[in-house]
């Protein structure tokens, strides 16, 4: 399969996913599809470097960092209420911080690719559904947060469908910062949901939406 449609069909699979578990008010049909994604993804690279004499250059470091990281977001999801709030946005926040480590290793290890690069944009997607949908059954947001959610899928499915690229998602550094922003500020507001916090968050929540539409324009033009 072209690598550039990754985008498109975790999407589109992705995106009643969400339906599914705002309706049932649980994570775990996101998580059942997230492992199944994180198997295929595996699958694929150990099948078509299969020749390769040493396993972790099979697969690839920064891969596997990929996969480690997005299944420990998956586990402090699960075991969260076990866990006290500051444990949960300190596991978090060095999860989030570990997005950096991957991209360095390969950079310095020359294990880039464009299906690892994919599936760290789709761990970095799904990291932000669990944690507002978390939130959101929490109590602790409304659901117009939730919208952010939905976008990255929506918006993929839209280009997709007027037949514009989907490849190459916009990664320019101003919203990379925000999302970042957005991340960390929604991390910490589980455990201290000061009033200043969540209005930070609708702020960084607007300009996430500016980058979309920005992003949609210059395709446009």
């Amino acid at each position: 399969m072209d690598p550039e449609q990754v985008p498109v069909l975790t999407s589109w699979i992705l995106l009643p996913t969400l339906v599914v578990s705002l309706v049932l008010s649980s994570l775990l049909p996101v998580i059942a599809v997230n492992l199944m994604i994180y198997a295929v993804f595996v699958y694929g690279l150990i099948r078509n470097w299969i020749h390769t004499d040493h396993l972790p250059m099979r697969i690839g470091i920064p891969n596997v960092i990929t996969v480690l990281r997005g299944s420990a977001t998956i586990l402090v999801f699960l075991t969260y209420p076990f866990l006290d709030p500051i444990v949960v946005s300190v596991s978090l926040s060095f999860l989030y911080l570990l997005d950096k480590a991957d991209g360095v290793a390969a950079k310095v290890l020359d294990q880039k690719s464009r299906i690892g690069e994919l599936m760290d944009v789709e761990t970095d997607a799904l990291l932000t559904v669990y944690l507002l949908f978390w939130l959101y059954f929490e109590e602790k947001i409304t659901a117009v947060l939730l919208v952010i959610a939905f976008l990255r899928y929506v918006y993929v499915i839209i280009l997709d469908n007027v037949n514009l690229p989907v490849k190459r998602e916009s990664r320019k550094q101003f919203s990379a910062i925000v999302s970042t922003v957005f991340i960390y500020i929604y991390i910490w507001y589980w455990s201290f949901p000061l009033p200043i916090i969540e209005v930070a968050g609708y702020l960084a929540a607007g300009l996430i939406g500016f980058t979309f539409i920005r992003d949609f324009y210059h395709r446009l033009v």
